[in-house]
């Protein structure tokens, strides 16, 4: 399965409030590519903030920031 349409399963799982395993499959897609794991991280740190963990969030995207 290619990393878009693991973080679009994900998405729908998420939707459905099933957050873990949701992250699950961002983890999968993060393992797939860079672009996977860029856009996995962001589609984390979204699902982090929905569950209430702004520290874990704020890790996920500061993992694929580029200051520059």
């Amino acid at each position: 399965m290619r990393w878009e349409e693991l973080l679009d399963e994900a998405e729908t799982l998420w939707r459905d409030g099933k957050h873990h395993d949701a992250l699950q499959l961002v983890d999968r897609a993060a393992l797939t590519s860079e672009d996977g794991r860029y856009h996995g991280a962001l589609l984390r740190g979204d699902i982090l903030l929905d569950l209430g963990d702004p520290l874990g969030a704020l890790s996920s995207y500061e993992s694929v920031a580029d200051p520059m």
